[in-house]
């Protein structure tokens, strides 16, 4: 996943998500946008990204604040307007969020609810069963409402696909992610490049790239199907290769616990803990 679900950076009420690639904006407002003819929004230019380098170490604080500056005046030019339609790109998904106005490309139903129920990412979601899985654009440039921020886009999510959500706490099963005995060797500081790390390991075998260990964390239990919290308190990001074979009448999970604690000094502890989620449900 080379654009993790869980990488957000969050700066003076920006939310940027990374995305493969970059594109220098550029936009020329010849002539006033209408609100109801919306043919001018299927100009591509209107839709351009730009997320800056993937790279956490090349993406310096004054870049960020330029796209930001820049994402500012181009969205303030643009009509207000809500639109939601099924993607028309191939290239360069991600979203640029800026106090509530949004441009989005290739984005999931489920990137849509947590912008809308959301924006800062805290729950993990619980979708129904055969829950959608289409990509689609989003341009929100609607006025913020502070008594009711997201309320337009929870309305259109509604009436367009049916799907309303709640946060709730519920308590759920957890694995802690703690160190046990000095660092192994598979745990190498990071050489750079785009940060990634895989979602499953048919193989057995797996590769990060570039990841500080909340990171290292979230892949492990995509890899476990549960939620590992890292409390190991490992500074620095990293590169990890591991393979893994089972032995005897071990199970896949029980060999890659193990490999884990052998080559990168770290344990699963079970416990449990109370954690919201945003619940998603069809609407009555």
């Amino acid at each position: 996943m080379s654009w993790t679900k869980a990488k957000t950076a969050i700066v003076a009420g920006v939310t940027i998500i990374l995305a493969t690639g970059t594109t220098t904006l550029v936009v020329n407002q010849a002539m006033a946008l209408s609100t109801t003819d919306l043919s001018w929004a299927e100009d591509p230019k209107y839709w351009i990204l730009d997320l800056g380098n993937p790279d956490p170490q090349k993406n310096s604080n004054k870049d960020f604040m330029a796209r930001t500056d820049a994402f500012y005046k181009r969205i303030n030019k643009l009509p207000p307007v809500l639109i939601i339609r099924p993607t028309k790109f191939r290239t360069n998904p991600g979203e640029i969020n800026y106090n509530g106005k949004i441009v989005g490309r290739m984005r999931t139903l489920s990137d849509l609810l947590k912008d809308a129920y959301d924006p800062q990412m805290r729950c993990r979601l619980v979708l129904p069963a055969d829950f959608p899985k289409r990509y689609f654009d989003i341009m929100l440039t609607l006025p913020d409402d502070p008594f009711h921020p997201g309320e337009a886009l929870q309305e259109a999510i509604k009436s367009k696909f049916g799907y309303v959500a709640h946060v709730e706490t519920i308590e759920t099963n957890v694995l802690l992610l703690k160190v046990r005995t000095p660092a192994g060797s598979a745990l190498q500081p990071t050489k750079g490049g785009e940060p990634s790390y895989p979602t499953r390991s048919p193989q057995n075998k797996i590769s990060i790239k570039n990841q500080q260990t909340d990171g290292v964390a979230a892949c492990f239990g995509a890899l476990l199907h549960t939620l590992v919290i890292d409390q190991t308190e490992i500074k620095g990001r990293y590169d990890i290769a591991l393979e893994w074979e089972t032995r005897g009448t071990e199970t896949p999970e029980e060999a890659f616990k193990r490999t884990v604690l052998d080559e990168l000094g770290l344990e699963f502890v079970p416990s449990r803990q109370s954690k919201e989620y945003l619940v998603v449900e069809k609407a009555k």
